[in-house]
C-alpha cells in the first residue's frame, strides 16, 4: 500500500473535518423550530456531504442515490411544513385584525353615546302652580314648612315685590307670577344647600335643577 504524503494526510483531515462540521450543522438545523428552519440550507448540506462521500468513494452508488432522494423528500416536506405554518399564522393574524376592528368600533360607539340605552324622562306630578295652590290652601303649619314664614307675611312680601321689573320679560315664554317665584326662593333658602337641593325643588315645583346668577350687580 503506497505511503501517504503529509499533504494528503492534511487534506484528508480537512475533508473529514468539513464532513463532520456539515453534519453537525445539519443536525442543529433539524432540531430547530420549523419557523427557523431553511430547507434550502439542509438540502445544500446533504448535497455537499454526498459530493464529498462520492469523491472519496466512501459509499456505494446505490446508497448515494438513496441519500440524495431522501434529502429531496425532506426538502419538500420541510418547505410544505413552513408554508402550512405561514398560512396558519396569516389566518390567525386576519382573525385577530377582525376582532380588533370589532372592538375598536364597539369602543367608538360606547364613547360617542352618552347613554347606553335611550333615556326615558321620569314623569313629574307636581307643578309650580299646583304646589302653590295646595300650599296656599293648606294649614298654616304646613305652609310655614315651605315658605319659612306665615301666610300673612308671605302675601305682604309678595305685594311689595310683585311690580318689580325683574319678574317680567318680553319673551313669548313669560315668567311665573312673582308670588310663585317667591315661594320657590323661600323653599330654596330653607334647604341645606347640598347637591340634593335642586332635586327637591325639581320634585316639588317641576322646575329645572339649575340656578343662574344675576347678570350684573344692579339686578341683585
Amino acid at each position: 500500500m503506497p505511503r501517504k504524503s503529509d499533504w494528503q494526510k492534511v487534506l484528508e483531515g480537512m475533508e473529514t473535518a468539513l464532513v463532520g462540521s456539515l453534519w453537525k450543522m445539519k443536525m442543529a438545523d433539524q432540531k430547530s423550530k420549523v419557523v427557523q428552519t431553511n430547507p434550502t440550507h439542509q438540502l445544500t448540506f446533504n448535497f455537499l456531504i454526498t459530493a464529498i462521500l462520492r469523491k472519496k468513494n466512501l459509499l456505494p452508488e446505490k446508497h448515494q442515490l438513496l441519500h440524495i432522494n431522501i434529502a429531496l423528500v425532506n426538502y419538500h416536506l420541510k418547505k410544505s411544513a413552513i408554508k402550512l405554518h405561514d398560512d396558519i399564522l396569516q389566518s390567525r393574524l386576519q382573525r385577530t385584525k377582525y376582532w380588533v376592528s370589532v372592538l375598536l368600533k364597539l369602543i367608538d360607539q360606547l364613547s360617542s353615546a352618552r347613554y347606553s340605552v335611550p333615556r326615558v324622562p321620569r314623569p313629574r306630578i307636581a307643578t309650580i302652580s299646583k304646589t302653590y295652590e295646595v300650599l296656599t290652601s293648606t294649614s298654616e303649619e304646613v305652609f310655614m314648612i315651605y315658605a319659612r314664614m306665615t301666610r300673612k307675611s308671605f302675601f305682604s312680601l309678595a305685594d311689595d315685590i310683585k311690580n318689580h321689573y325683574i319678574f317680567y320679560n318680553n319673551s313669548t315664554n313669560p315668567q311665573a307670577p312673582a308670588e310663585m317665584q317667591l315661594l320657590v326662593a323661600l323653599s330654596h333658602l330653607g334647604l341645606y344647600g347640598n347637591g340634593g337641593s335642586p332635586h327637591v325643588l325639581a320634585q316639588y315645583y317641576n322646575i329645572s335643577g339649575e340656578f343662574h346668577p344675576a347678570p350684573n350687580m344692579s339686578y341683585r
